[in-house]
């Protein structure tokens, strides 16, 4: 997606722009949703439009189910618990879901997670040097996705001076 459609930034997610493109283009109309999501993951979340059980999209015709909007972190580890559900592995093994792998607000942790999975190090490589964006925002991230990297010995030298020196130009 970020080829093609550039960054993502505060302004752009994907989350609600091209990510849900992709899924209506699987599935057929009516588009309902069951999402995980909870008011206490952001301040956008929490506004009174978005924190409420049922969302109501009118001018999609659609609606979004929230069942755990008002559930806070702990919230959600004593219901694991209690019902005994499984964990997708992909908590332990990244640090997030398995969606949306590079996320420019994916905290250090997952980061340094998902960067020492050599697939997931190599697509995200190859993504971040194809950008062309020198804006301050772009640069925090990569800074941030590619600080794992530069030590690494699964690039290239040449790789890794690619990095170095978009870096100082963008500095």
């Amino acid at each position: 997606i970020m080829k093609r459609r550039g960054f993502p930034s505060p302004w752009r997610k994907w989350c609600w722009g091209d990510k849900w493109k992709l899924v209506r283009g699987a599935v057929d109309p009516p588009y309902n949703w069951v999402v995980g999501i909870k008011a206490s993951d952001s301040k956008y979340r929490a506004s009174p439009k978005w924190n409420k059980y049922i969302v109501e999209l009118p001018e999609l015709g659609e609606y979004a189910l929230q069942p755990i909007i008002e559930f806070t972190r702990e919230d959600v580890w004593t219901y694991v618990k209690r019902y005994r559900l499984e964990l997708n592995p992909c908590y332990e093994i990244y640090g997030c879901g398995g969606v949306c792998m590079f996320c420019p607000y994916r905290d250090a942790s997952a980061i340094e997670k998902i960067m020492s999975n050599d697939y997931w190090c190599r697509k995200i490589v190859d993504v971040l040097l194809s950008i062309r964006s020198r804006s301050r925002f772009a640069v925090q991230i990569l800074r941030r996705w590619t600080f794992h990297v530069r030590s690494s010995d699964r690039y290239s030298l040449a790789d890794c001076r690619r990095l170095k020196l978009f870096l100082q130009l963008s500095a």
